[in-house]
């Protein structure tokens, strides 16, 4: 559900009982500046980030030797 600044400070808590089934997503001027999602949602992401972050050397060597490949390949 959407929630409009005002509303959202009205009914916080409720927002927060609500966050248990689905993110709640807070708009301010019809852009949205929040969302109140479950925590262990909230740790799975910062996982998923922490792990993409840390591609090793190889991985990205990989990937660039994949990306040269594919590119030379269009080239010809």
């Amino acid at each position: 559900m959407t929630w409009n600044i005002d509303e959202a400070q009205q009914h916080f808590p409720e927002i927060l009982d609500a966050a248990e089934q689905s993110p709640q997503v807070i708009h301010q001027h019809n852009h949205p500046i929040a969302a109140v999602i479950r925590a262990d949602l909230l740790q799975e992401f910062l996982a998923w980030q922490a792990q993409k972050r840390s591609k090793s050397l190889a991985q990205a060597f990989s990937e660039l030797r994949q990306h040269c490949k594919l590119s030379s390949h269009l080239r010809n």
